[in-house]
């Protein structure tokens, strides 16, 4: 039960509360070697999450090796802040002064897709809109349907997208269909 309290947590990002019920479970089973590598990863997240210290050279070595890159890191949100400019729309503004090479944030991407580099374009699926006349193709169309299934899994996510600048267009609305 700690274990999968412990994970639960990791997952919703909580980490010191993830670190907190790691500890526990080592304390009671200290031979459990997963269980302290879980806690070390839980541990690298909550410095992540709290002082934004990553080794990007690991993060770029792990990367290279995978595909999909799949790289699992916390958000860190530095001295920065989004405001609303009286002509372009929201923008990311410092909120105190910064050199070059200072780390503003860093956030996973809500999703991604990449094309591998040995399967050939052509093979790719295809979608044809014909109301649009456009088609998408490859890693944009997986990228379309991972972003389409994100949020039907975890409609508390629609925000991410629907906040995003809209350049002056209305905005759509976005109720439940389906229950859903």
């Amino acid at each position: 039960a700690l274990r999968g309290k412990a994970q639960t947590l990791y997952r919703l990002r909580r980490f010191r509360e993830s670190c907190d019920q790691f500890t526990k479970l080592c304390k009671k089973n200290p031979e459990d070697v997963s269980a302290r590598n879980d806690f070390r990863e839980a541990i690298a997240r909550l410095v992540e999450q709290k002082k934004g210290i990553y080794n990007f050279s690991k993060m770029q070595e792990k990367a290279s090796k995978t595909h999909p890159p799949l790289l699992d890191h916390a958000t860190w949100i530095g001295p920065v802040a989004v405001r609303q400019t009286e002509s372009q729309g929201r923008g990311l503004f410092t909120t105190e002064a910064v050199k070059v090479g200072d780390l503003l944030l860093c956030e996973k991407a809500f999703a991604y897709a990449t094309e591998h580099h040995s399967r050939p374009t052509w093979s790719s699926t295809l979608h044809v809109n014909t109301e649009t006349r456009t088609t998408a193709r490859g890693g944009q169309l997986a990228l379309a349907s991972l972003i389409i299934e994100k949020l039907c899994k975890t409609p508390s996510l629609a925000a991410a997208i629907t906040d995003l600048h809209s350049n002056g267009f209305r905005q759509v609305s976005t109720g439940l269909i389906d229950g859903k």
